[in-house]
């Protein structure tokens, strides 16, 4: 299933993902070092974190978990891409991104309201980013081989 592929292919996370700067994986294939970016309000920057992953293809399930960060003491989740009943060659799926996160240092009451928007409009991005190279690649699977001598 494209989603689930894409979902799957570290090497491509950077360029899919405009949060992710960089993504490094372990040569074992287990583990990831991702370069994450981050706005709030005026202010940016960036972090680093190492994240345990778990790929299950027969149930089309990634799942993550936290094991280095110089930004969060929690972090975890999971991607669940799921055939929906009556599609046709798996191009209707259900994508499902769970998520669950504590910043390394607490946030105030005052302050939390906004990190809670930051962090709901960054899965917005991320799951925008997602449906945007699903297009993008069904586009290329769908255009006419070019002939070798054209020039691009």
């Amino acid at each position: 299933m494209l989603v689930y592929e894409i979902l799957g292919d570290h090497s491509s996370t950077a360029r899919v993902f405009r949060n992710v700067v960089d993504c490094q994986r372990s040569e074992d294939g287990k583990s990831l070092t991702q370069v994450c970016k981050w706005t709030f309000s005026v202010f940016s920057g960036s972090f680093t974190l190492k994240l345990a992953v778990d790929k299950n293809p027969a149930q089309r399930c990634i799942a993550f978990t936290i094991l280095e960060s110089s930004f969060m003491k929690g972090f975890e989740g999971r991607w669940q891409v799921s055939r929906l009943e009556g599609s046709e060659q798996g191009e209707t799926c259900l994508v499902e991104h769970e998520l669950s996160m504590k910043p390394l240092v607490p946030v105030p009451p005052p302050i939390s309201y906004y990190t809670k928007s930051v962090l709901e409009k960054e899965v917005m991005t991320v799951l925008t980013d997602l449906q945007m190279e699903v297009q993008h690649q069904m586009e290329l699977l769908s255009s006419p081989p070019r002939d070798q001598g054209e020039q691009q």
